[in-house]
């Protein structure tokens, strides 16, 4: 009982913790990349056409109220259900027939692969050119709140994921003779229980973050949440975790576990249905780490079977350093406490071997480049987590030291505080652990909810061009897709400001047929005495990749240079 209680507590915490953390969240950075649309952002067509479609670099599921066009009035202009071809990577949206010339929204809200919601909209004209500066409605709050929601479940989750799966492998391989499997049942049943409500509870979400509130009421929305890779992820893992707290707790599994074999169970009668119920538990962990690993940033981006790969054995030595600790503060008022900590010391380097390999290569997924590490929260979520498991292994290190030394020497005498237990739970230093790991699983979940470091970093960037006679300095205020402002300053050959009649722009992706941007810039007077400069209009840049800006100067009456100058959208 003190041992549920406890870890009862400690669910309660980290969810409290989850929600202070995330309250007034905003939904998070799209995960899913646009690479295409038709028309093009910007783009004029001649006459209306049948449908518009939008591609993506992986495959989303959409709605049918989640896709839209609109006139620049608000007025709907798409008709008919849309479609989706290309594996799930390209959205179709039929229109209306005979649509007036003007400006026209296609905006979306839609679930990415990775299980995030993907925002956003493109701009195109018909008859003529489009006016760049309407922009999509404001997000719906609801799916801000859901978002938020879903992180708080992910964290829950996560720790009993942790218990159900990480205490019945330390078991087997730390505690020789598991002389509390009454306890160690308790942890497990708990911990499955948790992984079940906690997969049911975001999978409930899931409409509601697909189509908004009506989304709970329309049993095509509940189909395809059942049907996309997130919701049947969340599905598999319920039923797997399902398995967990029935069978692994079945009489004599653990216990057969942990002894590596089922001669010492006490009635014979129990080992053929030990043996069942430890494979079917074994499936059931099997399902719950496998649909974890599926359902995150893991199948979104490049060498998706690799990361897959990686995240399994990422979750696997998460529940066993997890499980081992757990497993340690059950043991230290035992007589097995030195043979169990022993043990434990070996398993938990490889976890934690396992943990920095799997962790590099997620992170080098990514991170692109190395600054987007400290320039991006998904960077900086990233170095908080490296320095938590930091603590966790240096007091781990404490711990074993503690175990194995005897009570009256220097060694234990040095760590008398951190050695010493209340009754009925481990000593300070194994909960320190605990907690240290705790706050890893909270900056885990964190990271689950905002975009990696290579779809946000978003750069200062100088950008330098010989325009003629002239040198024009070039700063981009956030060099990421989306809005971008350009501020130009021109010098003369031997660096002198310089001024001009005028300063016209435009950007085009490279390899990319789609209209252009243009790039209108107006004069700056400064305040300080000076040449005049000029900045841009906001402009929106729909891709990343790499662009060209040329630009065009009117150094005078008589006198126009224009240069082209390459920079890179991330």
């Amino acid at each position: 009982m003190i041992a549920r209680r406890a870890v009862v507590a400690l669910l309660l915490a980290l969810g409290l913790g989850i929600t202070g953390l995330f309250s007034g969240a905003a939904p998070a950075f799209a995960h899913a990349v646009l690479v295409g649309s038709d028309p093009g952002y910007g783009a004029m067509v001649e006459h209306s056409p049948a449908r518009v479609s939008i591609t993506f670099d992986e495959p989303v599921t959409a709605a049918q109220n989640a896709v839209t066009v609109t006139d620049r009035d608000g007025a709907r202009a798409d008709g008919g259900a849309t479609e989706s071809s290309d594996g799930g990577r390209t959205i179709v949206v039929p229109l209306r027939s005979g649509l007036a010339d003007g400006t026209y929204l296609l905006g979306w809200s839609l679930l990415s692969a990775d299980g995030h919601v993907v925002a956003g909209s493109i701009v195109f004209g018909i008859g003529v050119p489009p006016d760049l500066t309407v922009t999509d409605a404001p997000p719906d709050p609801l799916i801000a709140a859901l978002e938020a929601v879903v992180r708080l479940l992910t964290a829950l989750g996560y720790a009993g994921i942790a218990l159900a799966v990480g205490i019945p492998l330390a078991a087997r391989l730390v505690w020789p003779n598991a002389a509390r499997e009454r306890a160690i049942a308790q942890l497990v049943r708990l911990g499955a229980t948790t992984t079940v409500v906690t997969a049911l509870a975001t999978f409930a979400v899931l409409p509601g973050r697909l189509g908004g509130a009506a989304g709970w009421g329309e049993r095509g929305v509940w189909i395809q949440s059942a049907t996309s890779l997130v919701g049947a992820a969340l599905l598999a893992r319920a039923v797997g975790a399902s398995a967990l707290a029935y069978f692994a707790t079945a009489p004599g599994v653990l216990a057969g576990w942990a002894e590596r074999s089922y001669r010492q169970v006490p009635q014979s009668s129990h080992v053929a249905p030990a043996r069942v119920s430890a494979a079917a538990a074994l499936a059931g962990g099997g399902i719950v780490v496998l649909s974890t690993a599926a359902s995150g940033h893991a199948v979104a981006g490049e060498y998706r079977w690799a990361a897959v790969t990686s995240g399994v054995l990422h979750v696997i030595a998460m529940a066993l350093w997890v499980g081992g600790v757990a497993l340690v503060g059950l043991a230290w008022r035992t007589s097995r406490r030195a043979e169990v900590v022993a043990r434990f010391g070996s398993v938990a380097a490889g976890a934690v071997a396992v943990l920095v390999v799997s962790g590099v290569f997620q992170s080098w997924r990514a991170v692109s480049p190395v600054e987007a590490l400290w320039h991006t929260s998904w960077g900086l979520l990233l170095l908080v987590k490296i320095a938590l498991v930091a603590i966790a292994v240096g007091t781990a290190l404490v711990v074993r030291w503690i175990a194995v030394s005897g009570p009256d020497t220097g060694s234990a005498r040095r760590f008398r505080w951190w050695g010493s237990a209340r009754a009925g739970s481990g000593p300070r230093a194994v909960r320190f652990e605990l907690g240290a790991q705790v706050a890893v699983l909270v900056v885990t979940a964190l990271l689950t909810g905002v975009a990696p470091a290579r779809d946000t970093y978003d750069p200062a960037v100088r950008l330098d061009a010989v325009v003629g006679p002239l040198r024009a300095e070039v700063d981009v205020d956030g060099a990421h897709a989306g809005r971008q402002e350009f501020t130009v300053r021109l010098r003369d050959s031997a660096g002198t400001a310089v001024d001009a009649l005028e300063v016209t722009g435009r950007l085009e992706r490279v390899g990319d047929a789609a209209g252009p941007v243009e790039v209108v810039f107006r004069r700056v007077e400064p305040v300080e005495l000076g040449p005049d400069h000029f900045v841009s209009r906001p402009v929106r840049v729909p891709l990343a990749g790499e662009w060209r800006l040329r630009l065009t100067v009117v150094a005078d009456r008589t006198n126009a240079y224009a240069a082209t100058v390459p920079y890179r959208v991330w």
